[in-house]
């Protein structure tokens, strides 16, 4: 596995926190030969400033494995090339504010475990020194910023609390090692059987709003960024995948190569999505479009519903959850190419109480009345439209298809990392490591992680979807998991106690919260 984390819980240190009893000291972490975690890391800068020259990068090799046994051996150690009690005891050394060296960026790398965001730069001034008085008091380890033996022990060995949220909702911040860096990881975690999970969204299928308006908006107590969407300059901002709000079919997926986002794995098509059943059980699983129209011409199959892009030769149709965008980006691009010329031949006609109101030869613009049905063709899909006139009568029906044949009260699109406990072929191309959502659910279905990775930073590489799938994998989703968009859209929301808004907890990389499409919320009543 890429990513190995020596714990699982770590976070949050505020100066509200309350202090844990500091008893006995905990176990030293055992860190040996093709381990990759943070513990590996720290020993290697530590290993660094006591005169070695191998690479903190937090792979436990060959060179690590030489050092490790050179230091044991300087020491006066057992030579087993393993780091144990005694070699960490031999290794750590008193720090205090003024230091710059290795044994600072030890030092920062385990407190960025705990959720307080250090660029590991070696200087030990007054951020890292905040740092370590807050990370004292948690343990009620005294006062002061000097880091002894004691605190270097309880730094490296704890597994801290992390922070309640609401009930059955906890926030945990953490740096994780991954083959490509160091990682800052913001994870919350779901006990399904005490709190739900729901689409948010702007209010309409064509528009944009931040994670935080979109959760504050229905009182959901923490969330993240969803499905890719429609980001052109001038675009709709709709999402590219199926969408489901509370049992009710917002939206279907567009045609292949119009979607946004990354490569997706081999056997695996837009429709694909995130659900919550009826009953209230995670899932993965496509959506596909089942729907006709009937004229006094014939049925023809329906295409698209509320799409920024529908498929060649097609009809789509649109509703009052599209909002008042124009619909003429439906009609451009094709099935294979996003940044194809808009069509040439479109007609569109609109329908209420099963009669046909207007007719028009291009796509419209403006709110669609509650209880009107647009219906809007391109290419030769315009001569199911063609024989048309006012006072016609149509009838539409159209619903989403689940392909396991359950029925969704929530259903997000994105990219399958794992499914029913098999991992997918993904790209682990360093090119692409960027910021990065994704939700996975435990092998018993009762908890749901929601994750966000920091990236394009000095202190967060990001990851790659590969490493994205890995980071779910330990972190315990291990029987499905989607990676959602990421980039300057990746967002992690949470209510702070007290509060009935929520907070950003991640550090968007474009400096500020980006609209996006929609979200998964996390609600307990």
């Amino acid at each position: 596995m890429a990513v190995v984390v020596a714990t699982v819980a770590l976070i949050f240190g505020t100066a509200t926190s309350p202090a844990l009893a500091a008893d006995a000291p905990p176990a030293w972490p055992t860190v040996s030969n093709g381990q990759q975690n943070v513990s590996v890391t720290t020993a290697q800068y530590l290993l660094r400033y006591k005169g070695s020259t191998i690479s903190a990068d937090g792979v436990f090799g060959s060179q690590t494995l030489a050092a490790v046994k050179s230091f044991q051996t300087a020491n006066g150690l057992p030579v087993d090339g393993v780091i144990g009690q005694d070699t960490w005891t031999k290794l750590v050394v008193p720090l205090s504010t003024g230091a710059n060296n290795d044994a600072v960026r030890a030092l920062q790398v385990q407190l960025n475990r705990y959720g307080y965001g250090l660029q590991v730069d070696g200087d030990f001034g007054s951020l890292t020194g905040a740092a370590v008085t807050k990370f004292k008091a948690l343990f009620s380890l005294g006062t002061g910023t000097a880091v002894d033996a004691t605190t270097w022990q309880w730094l490296v060995g704890s597994t801290p609390p992390g922070e309640q949220v609401a009930t059955g909702v906890t926030f945990k911040s953490m740096q994780m090692s991954t083959t490509h860096g160091s990682a800052q990881v913001y994870v919350l975690t779901v006990d399904l059987t005490k709190a739900h999970v729901g689409l948010i969204w702007p209010g309409k299928v064509a528009q944009r709003a931040t994670i935080s308006t979109q959760a504050n908006r229905v009182g959901a107590v923490a969330g993240v960024n969803g499905d890719f969407f429609d980001i052109d300059t001038g675009g709709t901002g709709a999402s590219t995948g199926p969408a489901i709000l509370d049992g009710h079919d917002l939206k279907a997926a567009v045609p292949g190569a119009q979607r946004f986002g990354p490569t997706r794995p081999p056997g695996t098509d837009n429709d694909y999505v995130f659900g919550i059943t009826s009953d209230g059980k995670p899932t993965i699983t496509t959506l596909d479009l089942d729907g006709t129209a009937t004229t006094p011409g014939g049925s023809f199959d329906l295409q698209g519903l509320n799409q920024y892009a529908i498929p060649v030769n097609g009809v789509g149709v649109f509703n009052a959850d599209w909002g008042a965008t124009s619909r003429k980006r439906a009609t451009c691009g094709t099935d294979t190419n996003r940044a194809g010329a808009c069509s040439t031949q479109t007609r569109e006609v609109e329908i209420a109480d099963g009669k046909v109101t207007r007719v028009a030869t291009a796509p419209g613009s403006g709110q669609i009345a509650d209880g009107h049905t647009v219906l809007l063709a391109r290419d030769s899909g315009v001569s199911n439209l063609s024989g048309l006139a006012v006072g016609d009568s149509v009838t539409v029906n159209y619903h989403l298809e689940s392909g396991n044949g359950s029925a969704l009260q929530t259903a997000v699109g994105g990219l399958i990392l794992i499914m029913n406990g098999q991992r997918l072929s993904l790209n682990d191309d360093t090119s692409t490591l960027a910021p990065r959502t994704a939700v996975g659910t435990s092998t018993d279905g009762l908890k749901l992680y929601m994750v966000a990775v920091d990236g394009r930073t000095s202190s967060s590489v990001g990851a790659t979807v590969k490493t994205m799938a890995d980071i779910m994998t330990t972190l315990g989703a291990t029987q499905n998991a989607i990676n959602f968009d990421g980039g300057g859209s990746t967002t992690l929301v949470a209510r702070k106690a007290g509060s009935t808004s929520v907070t950003v907890r991640n550090t968007p990389s474009d400096g500020a919260q980006r609209a996006v499409a929609n979200g998964l919320g996390v609600f307990t009543s």
